[in-house]
């Protein structure tokens, strides 16, 4: 069971419950839960903003995704304000115009009935996990990039030192979307 990103908790989750039907799981560039503080006070600005509305006034947070720029309609303008608050290697990565497309045409698609699926998925992330990270009895391994603003350093830290069978594999000098220049490399980690 392979998670990247917000797709990492779902990853983890399923080797919690799934068990030994699995071989292993591969968490890439996952977070931590958010609510450990100790954890949430290394999110990036935006995070720990939509971690709050999420938690105190729910209801906000469709405001909050209506007041960016639809990316229906003007997907390049979304990903032109996505780029502004990246680190540098996800800026460089993101910038390669292969790349820029995807993404805008991977916002395009995400929202293409609406934004609920975005609200229901920092609704999801703002909730306890619902697990114990130490059940985990099976190989976990997580990748992770050296200056990810997104998921950073300590939560992948926390995150291995709380499962039993957990590996911490770091890409340095690497953002969030290091996974575009090393998908071969974790798809092979994946092979137990």
């Amino acid at each position: 069971m392979i998670g990247f990103s917000a797709g990492g908790p779902h990853a983890l989750a399923c080797a919690a419950v799934l068990g030994d039907r699995l071989t292993c799981a591969v968490a890439v560039g996952c977070g931590a839960p958010w609510e450990i503080p100790e954890l949430a006070r290394f999110m990036d600005r935006q995070r720990r903003m939509l971690r709050f509305v999420a938690l105190r006034a729910p209801w906000l947070l469709r405001l909050v995704y209506r007041s960016l720029p639809n990316p229906r309609r003007k997907p390049e303008k979304l990903m032109r304000k996505m780029l502004a608050g990246l680190p540098e290697p996800d800026q460089e990565i993101l910038g390669r115009p292969e790349v820029f497309e995807l993404g805008a045409a991977y916002n395009a698609a995400g929202v293409i009935h609406g934004f609920a699926g975005m609200v229901d998925e920092v609704r999801l992330l703002a909730q306890p996990w619902g697990f114990d990270l130490a059940q985990i009895g099976i190989p976990v391994t997580l990748w992770q990039g050296s200056v990810d603003s997104a998921a950073p350093m300590p939560m992948a830290e926390y995150l291995a030192s709380a499962m039993p069978r957990a590996e911490l594999r770091v890409i340095e000098g690497a953002g969030h979307l290091f996974i575009i220049d090393h998908l071969a490399e974790i798809l092979e980690s994946a092979r137990r």
